[in-house]
């Protein structure tokens, strides 16, 4: 049963991409009166589409925090924290530095963006990048509601798995407080299934925005671009994680 639904549910994805990109040629192509073209665009489609990028963006943090909550009271006293969240961050940073590594290396491969003219502006300053220590430094955050608002996501993830630790560790003192996480978590995923019904509509604006304003001089960049990141993806999926 669950096959079919998601069976359904990537069918109604593809029928959304494919309305999407024929909506956004017929009003480049067919003439009709600028302010009706204007509106459809800009205040239907991209509109439609922001609001669904959006909604996808409002959900990170909470799931990322709440989740991870969860798994650090999950990993009982804090010797064992210690030692678990020590081996996964080392392994976050060096599947991290994989994953940039080959990245790179296929972007330079294939000219990824080459053809476009880039001008370098006198505003564009160029930045030192942080030293090891600073990098250190910065996953432990001085004000985690800051870490929340602006989605720094590693500091966010510092501070739900040392919550969790030191949730579990109070015993039972925690456990009503951990239901309560428990059930905020199980709502999360149900707005992540409502949210995830809307993405066939979501996928039909952006990409109706997208080809109304670019046309099918945008087709090849994007089979250029999402076929890169498939093959990336699959490197990084099958090759490098199984080393692990």
């Amino acid at each position: 049963m669950d096959h079919k639904v998601d069976h359904s549910f990537t069918f109604k994805i593809v029928i959304g991409m494919a309305a999407g990109i024929l909506i956004g040629l017929l009003l480049r192509w067919i003439p009709i009166p600028s302010g009706l073209r204007a509106f459809l665009i800009d205040d239907v489609f991209r509109v439609g589409g922001a609001i669904f990028l959006n909604i996808i963006r409002m959900m990170v943090v909470p799931i990322v925090l709440v989740s991870l909550i969860c798994g650090g009271s999950s990993l009982g006293d804090l010797k064992r924290f210690g030692r678990v969240g020590g081996k996964t961050l080392l392994l976050y940073l060096l599947t991290t530095v994989i994953a940039i590594t080959i990245a790179l290396f296929i972007a330079a491969l294939f000219h990824i963006g080459s053809h476009l003219n880039l001008s370098v502006t006198d505003q564009m300053v160029t930045k030192r990048p942080p030293s090891i220590s600073e990098v250190i430094i910065n996953l432990f955050p001085d004000n985690p509601f800051k870490a929340l608002s602006q989605g720094i996501m590693l500091q966010v993830i510092v501070f739900a798995l040392l919550f969790g630790a030191a949730l579990s560790a109070i015993g039972e003192q925690g456990k009503k407080l951990l239901e309560i996480i428990n059930s905020v978590n199980d709502v999360l995923m149900k707005l992540i299934t409502m949210i995830m019904r809307t993405a066939p509509y979501g996928v039909f604006c952006l990409l109706a925005a997208l080809f109304a304003n670019m046309g099918l001089k945008v087709v090849g960049d994007l089979a250029m671009y999402f076929g890169i990141v498939l093959l990336v993806l699959f490197i990084q999926m099958f090759g490098v994680y199984s080393l692990f």
